[in-house]
């Protein structure tokens, strides 16, 4: 008898989530599509298992296990996509299409969440907090100083009218037109995304390192092509982008910008973390974020990625940025950075 997992067929796949909230007022409606993949709220799921998405009703058994779990009792959101294939080999890669939508969905926190309100949400099994534990003894004077912090994913993410206002407001709802627009070249759509999810996984990650590495890995994905991934040229696409704000704001962003690629070198060549801050971490979300907020809003500057480059370089070079609004260029933050948030206990 053949395993169910080994039939070839078109499978629902369907992932409980954690710490997402799907509203289902409108405009979200129940259901938020990511690419192929759609978040819905327990409610909208409910409404959608039954003929003819499925081959018959589920029966109670079934359906229990699909929308509950005796050890955390009701899933409220899940993830749901379909594929073609058997579970066996789809479970090699589906897995990464569904982590990879949680963190595009993630990267619109970008505009509402500093880093020190650690809102996020996750798929069930995955890591959700940390906390740390240190203490000082003073070997002279007998004093103690103690410290004990939780961090990650503390507050929930809310999928609501107040989420959609704000990302519209901002400009990043175009991220989800775009990543599914077959107008634009199927490599660089894919990199878009690429570059969203890592400033998503970013936002969510527990450690230092990992979150400056994976906004490094965001700008180079989105500014740079094989074959000059320097710091020269990382440096001058991410001037190109931002430089019209920072130039004013924050005189000293070009050395800020150029101390990026380096730090990045030393931790990815040395192992050496010493000359990482929590500044130049905020920076880099600061960088990346905004970088995608106008990638994704002036698609007739930006239809591709080379005709990208080649407006960022002339940008940068000639720093004769559009004063005129001819180009509509957004910018989200506060590029003075919060006292809060640089005092982010992340190690």
């Amino acid at each position: 008898m053949t395993k169910s997992e080994d039939i070839d067929s078109t499978w629902l796949v369907v992932v409980p989530t954690v710490q997402l909230t799907v509203s289902n007022e409108p405009p979200i409606s129940g259901a938020w599509k990511v690419g192929d993949i759609t978040f819905m709220s327990k409610e909208a799921l409910a409404a959608y298992l039954h003929p003819p998405t499925l081959h018959r009703e589920l029966n109670p058994r079934t359906w229990e296990i699909v929308m509950s779990d005796p050890r955390i009792g009701e899933h409220q959101a899940f993830a749901v996509a379909t594929r073609t294939g058997n579970p066996k080999e789809l479970r090699k890669t589906v897995f990464r299409d569904f982590r990879e939508a949680v963190h595009v969905l993630a990267s619109s926190n970008g505009l509402v969440t500093k880093r020190s309100s650690m809102q996020g949400f996750t798929l069930q099994g995955s890591p959700i907090v940390s906390s740390r534990k240190e203490i000082f003894l003073d070997q002279v004077g007998g004093n103690i100083s103690g410290h004990w912090n939780q961090h990650g994913m503390l507050q929930p993410f809310v999928l609501d009218a107040n989420w959609h206002k704000l990302a519209t407001e901002s400009g990043i709802v175009a991220l989800f037109d775009r990543v599914v627009d077959l107008s634009i070249d199927p490599t660089w759509r894919r990199q878009i995304k690429s570059g969203a999810a890592m400033l998503g996984k970013s936002l969510m990650a527990l450690e230092r390192a990992d979150a400056f590495l994976l906004d490094v890995m965001g700008l180079e994905t989105l500014l740079t092509v094989r074959g000059e991934r320097n710091g020269t040229k990382l440096a001058q696409r991410i001037k190109g982008m931002v430089g019209w704000h920072l130039q004013i704001r924050r005189p000293a962003y070009v050395a800020e910008i150029e101390q990026l690629h380096k730090v990045r070198c030393e931790i990815v060549h040395d192992s050496d973390f010493s000359n990482l801050t929590t500044e130049l971490l905020l920076q880099a979300d600061m960088y990346l974020f905004n970088s995608l907020l106008n990638i994704v809003n002036v698609p007739a500057l930006f239809p591709t990625k080379r005709a990208m480059m080649a407006a960022a370089d002339g940008f940068a070079i000639n720093e004769n940025w559009p004063t005129d609004r001819s180009v509509p260029f957004r910018w989200v933050g506060n590029p003075n950075l919060s006292p809060i948030d640089l005092e982010l206990p992340l190690w």
